[in-house]
């Protein structure tokens, strides 16, 4: 498929015989209609009880890279806990799928599908996300599908946070709040403390805010659209980003 909007990639489903792309087109519209009272009931996660074989069938029309897959293998041989996958209502007829591809010590990495229930079939688009790291001493800009830290839906609101810490501590790290707009998620509000000093304050909503466009962007726009493809796929730590520790 072509661009989405911003440089968002519609999602390529994994390539599956004809026969097979029907059978998990079923089993998504069976696995709707089931998450949809669940995910109501409970908004912040519907735990449908989903096994190894369903990650399988998601993945099949999600398509989510194998940067994200091998380490979550690696780490869950058996499929893990719901198969990794976590689901929240978002807006009339949407559906918003979060897909862990590794586990750490105290934050995983994971990656965002926004699927469509009011089309037939059911239609999804991969979200990449502008993230903020600090490789340095000061905050970097960048997109990315495979993010680092613990995601935070907010239906409610349409809104969504990524709280990514420097270390277990959690006296360090980055606060990002988005809202959904038009299909993406659009940065509201960044906050972050990049002294990893052992200092509070802990919460990481007091910590100084930072501007939305940290560095300024000279590149031209077609060449920052081709680097965040190539990057966005690449795990955070591949990125320079900190790493989420092995267990």
């Amino acid at each position: 498929m072509g661009a989405g909007a911003a440089g968002v990639r519609d999602f390529r489903p994994v390539r599956r015989p004809t026969r097979h792309r029907a059978a998990v087109a079923a089993v998504l519209a069976g696995a709707l209609a089931a998450l949809a009272p669940a995910a109501a009931a409970a908004p912040r996660a519907a735990n449908a009880g989903l096994r190894a074989p369903d990650r399988a069938d998601w993945r099949a029309l999600l398509g989510w890279s194998a940067a994200c897959e091998g380490p979550y293998r690696v780490t869950f041989p058996d499929g893990g806990p719901n198969a990794g996958l976590a689901f929240w209502p978002f807006g009339a007829g949407r559906l918003l799928v979060q897909v862990q591809c590794a586990s750490g010590a105290y934050q995983g990495i994971s990656t965002l599908y926004l699927v469509d229930r009011s089309r037939t079939p059911a239609r999804a688009r991969g979200l990449a996300l502008t993230v903020y790291e600090a490789p340095g001493a000061a905050l970097r800009r960048s997109r990315a599908r495979l993010v680092n830290g613990a995601i935070e839906p907010d239906p409610s609101t349409g809104r969504l946070q990524l709280f990514t810490r420097f270390r277990g501590l959690g006296d360090c790290g980055v606060l990002a709040t988005y809202a959904l707009r038009g299909g993406r998620f659009v940065p509201q509000e960044v906050r972050a403390k990049l002294a990893c000093d052992g200092r509070p304050p802990y919460d990481p909503a007091r910590w100084p805010r930072h501007p939305l466009s940290p560095q300024p962007v000279t590149a031209s726009r077609r060449g920052r659209r081709r680097r965040a493809r190539r990057s966005a796929d690449r795990p955070p730590a591949a990125r320079g980003a900190p790493p989420a520790p092995s267990r």
